[in-house]
């Protein structure tokens, strides 16, 4: 079973919309939300770099909710796609809170290494406890449930979350060895 309007076809690995003009339309959606979110995190930044390493934690996401798909054989309907607006709007929710850190220590004058170690310790608890008591919340919905709905919804934010909030932290580890080895390379 897919969406109502959706169809897969076999054999070409192509996803697409019975209808033209409910496919532009989606896409339409899906780039303004985007563009909102970057149009919002930068001017609250006042940045152009920060939004990047947002917008960047969309992508993991949808790892994760690939996976969760794919692992527990789901059918990609209503109740995935709301938990997959909902995992989404938890990780940007995260990177916002790491990149809005690292603006902090930034203004405080703390630079490099020594800023991302600040920032782990400053963030990385509200970051896991919201990620984990949201992960634990929904599992008895997963195991337990009996609704097809609140089924989808609790495996698609579970695993979303959890891939993309490895991948957002991981990601930011190496988003500043980067800068540093290019600061490297650039003094050498």
């Amino acid at each position: 079973p897919v969406p109502v309007g959706t169809s897969i076809e076999f054999g070409n690995f192509s996803f697409s919309f019975n209808d033209e003009e409910q496919a532009k339309t989606l896409w339409l959606i899906a780039l303004l939300s985007v563009l909102s979110v970057w149009m919002i995190v930068s001017a609250l930044l006042e940045s152009w770099s920060g939004p990047l390493f947002v917008i960047s934690a969309i992508p993991f996401c949808g790892i994760g909710i690939m996976l969760g798909t794919l692992a527990n054989d789901l059918a990609f309907d209503r109740g995935a796609i709301a938990g997959a607006l909902l995992s989404i709007g938890a990780v940007v929710n995260n990177a916002i809170l790491l990149i809005h850190q690292k603006q902090l220590e930034h203004k405080a004058g703390i630079r490099g290494l020594r800023c991302w170690i600040r920032i782990f310790q400053q963030r990385l608890r509200t970051i896991l406890i919201t990620t984990s008591t949201t992960i634990v919340g929904l599992l008895p919905m997963m195991i337990f449930g009996t609704d097809t709905f609140w089924e989808a919804l609790a495996v698609i934010v579970i695993w979303g979350l959890f891939l993309s909030t490895g991948f957002l932290l991981l990601m930011s580890g190496i988003w500043e060895s980067r800068k540093r080895i290019g600061f490297l390379k650039a003094s050498v």
